[in-house]
């Protein structure tokens, strides 16, 4: 290490990222953070001291050493750390928490949430550590808590996910803006985008809540149903689902009485891309139907077709008028 490379503002923000990190990890689960040490032939002790003479290379480079404490704000809890009598007991336990956090940034990643991310136009298969299976559609994340298969099956959603979810002692939560799912072990869809929430039921049954509403907010959903809601709005009753719903987990684009202007955002998504609606009035069309989602310029004839409208490329993207 030198300490050259904590100059810029941007290496500070990164020092402090680790050491954020770091604290979480040894906030959530200490045990873990040195049985990951001990497996990795780590010693705290010689990397603290390591990390001392980092410090002591910075406080040569500045007239006052003080301001190199104060702005981290780290959470330091010295009892965790050995006396070391050279040097103040708050600075040695810094100094192991800046080498530490460097010397095992694999490790604190495997401590600390993890997520998952498909961008715009791509699409993302993972098998998560309890063994359920996850597909992620186009700009989407997923995230899992810390404890994730030990004391919980909670993962955090934005976007939309297809779940084939393995039966457990614990029960699977999804979390989402305004609803919360619950199930043990089935297959299903849950797509929360623009306020609105989607969850329908390919196998066995789910649980459905939402956060916001006041009252009459849980539905259970079984096989072939479906519920779609608002964000603070109680779920709707259950429905049939479209036999081919979600398409997009088989190449297919599904779309049941949804306005152009929400079709063109997930299109958007999908194939990555800007698509603008050009007249009044052409936002709140209804589409109903299913698309192969290979080619878009057939997506975008068929959409036409069905709307009596036309569409055109235009400054690297599409235009429908």
């Amino acid at each position: 290490m030198d300490t050259n490379d904590f100059k810029s503002h941007a290496n500070k923000d990164i020092l402090q990222h680790l050491g954020e990190e770091l604290s979480e990890a040894i906030e959530n689960d200490p045990a873990a953070l040195q049985e990951a040490l001990a497996e990795n032939g780590l010693d705290q002790d010689k990397l603290a001291k390591e990390g001392l003479q980092f410090i002591r290379g910075l406080q040569e480079k500045q007239k006052r050493p003080a301001p190199l404490m104060k702005p981290l704000h780290w959470p330091i809890k010295v009892k965790r750390f050995v006396n070391f009598p050279a040097f103040p007991r708050y600075a040695y336990a810094l100094a192991a928490m800046i080498v530490i956090a460097i010397a095992t940034w694999p490790l604190i990643n495997r401590l600390n949430p993890k997520e998952y991310s498909a961008a715009r136009g791509k699409q993302l298969e993972v098998l998560l550590p309890d063994g359920s299976k996850v597909k992620l559609n186009s700009d989407t994340r997923l995230a899992l808590r810390p404890d994730f298969n030990k004391k919980s099956r909670e993962v955090t959603l934005t976007g939309e996910v297809f779940f084939e979810v393995q039966k457990g002692d614990l029960p699977f939560v999804i979390i989402t803006e305004g609803a919360v799912i619950r199930v043990v072990g089935t297959r299903f869809n849950v797509k929360s985008r623009q306020a609105r929430i989607e969850v329908a039921v390919s196998e066995g049954v789910v649980e459905v809540a939402s956060t916001l509403a006041h009252k009459d907010s849980v539905i259970i959903l079984t096989k072939g149903q479906a519920t779609i809601f608002r964000i603070g709005e109680s779920p709707a009753l259950p429905q049939q689902a479209h036999s081919e719903y979600p398409g997009w987990i088989s190449g297919k684009l599904a779309f049941y009485q949804d306005s152009l202007k929400s079709v063109v955002a997930e299109l958007e998504r999908r194939f990555d891309v800007a698509i603008h609606l050009r007249g009044d009035g052409l936002e709140e069309i209804t589409i109903t139907g299913q698309f192969d989602d290979s080619a878009l310029d057939d997506i975008l004839s068929a959409l036409c077709q069905l709307t009596n409208k036309n569409y055109r490329k235009e400054n690297g993207g599409y235009a429908i008028y």
